[in-house]
């Protein structure tokens, strides 16, 4: 079985307030040793969170968190200029494209009181995103805007601070 395994408990749903609240929602992610970067999360768990949707030109979603924690593993970076490349895992294209078909037309926005990575809590964040196009997601993390390039060598990550880019698997098995 090579699903995320969902546990949620104590799911309500409001259709009237077009609202669904949980206590807690877990995505844990099967253990294998690939290095597709859907690997490197190996879990999201959630709890004490609303979410409401709004219907308008566009699906707006808003998810309000009392925490919300992701445990990563961790990417080794080879650098090459101001470009971040990275040498453990590698991108695929289809991923980004079931991702836009599934919520090409949504705006998300994420608050979450407590946010962890690691274990390591980095307090309130806000995370915001919605697809520009087919080729770009827009993310603005507590603020700041973060692009999201799908390209044919792989997944280009444009920060304020830094650019990052993560292979095709071509491309990744190729150059690593």
């Amino acid at each position: 079985d090579n699903h995320p395994k969902f546990e949620k408990n104590k799911l309500k749903v409001d259709f009237l307030d077009l609202s669904v609240s949980w206590d807690y929602f877990n995505i844990v992610s099967p253990l294998n040793q690939g290095a597709h970067i859907l690997v490197a999360l190996s879990t999201i768990k959630s709890n004490g969170c609303i979410s409401r949707i709004t219907l308008l030109l566009n699906i707006h979603i808003d998810i309000s968190c009392n925490e919300v924690r992701i445990e990563i593993k961790r990417n080794k970076w080879a650098k090459n200029g101001e470009l971040h490349i990275s040498r453990t895992f590698f991108f695929e294209r289809r991923v980004f494209d079931d991702f836009y078909d599934k919520q090409g037309n949504y705006n998300v926005k994420v608050v979450a009181k407590n946010f962890f990575i690691n274990n390591v809590n980095l307090g309130d964040y806000i995370i915001e995103y919605s697809f520009i196009d087919t080729e770009n997601l827009q993310l603005m993390i507590n603020g700041k805007d973060v692009l999201l390039s799908k390209r044919t060598e792989g997944l280009n990550i444009n920060t304020p601070d830094s650019d990052f880019f993560i292979l095709n698997q071509n491309f990744y098995e190729n150059t690593m």
